[in-house]
């Protein structure tokens, strides 16, 4: 495999965002995860989707970053290890596949971005509904995780 710049500033991106999901996640905890609402910031899923979607003819290592950022957000944040090493993987796959057959203009670009953090959410909630380690309905996680977590992270896409 040939070591591009865009190889080099695509790993690069991908540490400085998960670096500061963590940073992000730990600075401003009260804000984000409070009694009533909980704000995920996916920085990292972002930036491997976004990488997908602009990068599609450089031939980024996407698949292998979403293996090492889902092993080092199992490890670090949720200590279960095969939540995210399945999902971003898997994630990233299906958005291949997908984006393989669509060319996305405009705004479907952000809207694809979204779609994606909602997809990831939901799989998070289903399996770790299935596992048992959360006990919230399907109405109390919409409101109060997964639409926040939505919010902020389209926030974070336009800035």
């Amino acid at each position: 495999m040939k070591i591009t710049k865009r190889k080099v500033l695509f790993v690069i991106g991908l540490y400085v965002t998960f670096y500061f999901d963590g940073a992000l996640s730990a600075n401003m905890a009260r804000g984000l995860f409070g009694e009533r609402v909980i704000m995920v910031s996916h920085l990292a899923l972002l930036w491997l989707v976004m990488a997908q979607v602009w990068g599609r003819n450089a031939h980024l290592p996407v698949l292998t970053g979403s293996v090492i950022v889902g092993l080092g957000t199992d490890i670090y944040y949720s200590g279960i290890v095969g939540l995210a090493v399945f999902g971003l993987p898997l994630l990233v796959w299906l958005n291949q596949l997908l984006l393989s057959r669509v060319k996305l203009v405009g705004l479907w670009q952000a809207g694809y971005l979204l779609a994606s953090v909602a997809v990831y959410e939901l799989y998070l909630y289903g399996i770790e509904s299935l596992l048992g380690l959360i006990h919230v309905g399907i109405v109390t996680f919409m409101i109060r995780i997964f639409l926040p977590t939505l919010i902020l992270n389209l926030v974070i896409s336009f800035c």
